[in-house]
């Protein structure tokens, strides 16, 4: 069991810290994704020409 033990622990170690990188990734792509979707200004709908007089 002794044996086991210092097996998993370093690997549940780098596990968490794995997580915790994604994690962190994860939380600063969707600020950055957030930023770029502001930077592009969409551009007003294109409509038919009409005409109304008639």
């Amino acid at each position: 069991m002794d044996k086991l033990n210092k097996i998993t622990v370093p690997a549940s170690q780098k596990l968490r810290q794995l997580q915790k990188m994604v994690h962190d990734i994860k939380n600063n792509e969707g600020g950055i994704m957030n930023k770029i979707k502001k930077l592009k200004v969409k551009a007003p709908p294109s409509v038919p020409r009409r005409d109304y007089a008639s």
